[in-house]
């Protein structure tokens, strides 16, 4: 299977408190990354270092790959 390079979101925020939000998930994959790698890198990982539900994720990104 390819890789994604790009960040292409389900959804597109409209509203500043989406926005945020999806600044907030981004924010907190890069510090997951960072710290754990990409083989500890999980969704479930990424929403709880975001502070946000798994649900709010997955709202904005499909996997952890986009």
């Amino acid at each position: 299977m390819a890789k994604r390079t790009d960040v292409n979101p389900r959804k597109r925020p409209q509203q500043a408190r989406s926005q945020a939000t999806m600044a907030t998930i981004l924010d907190a994959a890069t510090r997951v990354l960072a710290t754990s790698g990409y083989g500890q890198m999980s969704t479930n990982r990424i929403a709880e270092e975001a502070d946000v539900s798994v649900g709010s994720l997955y709202r904005y990104f499909a996997d952890k790959d986009q």
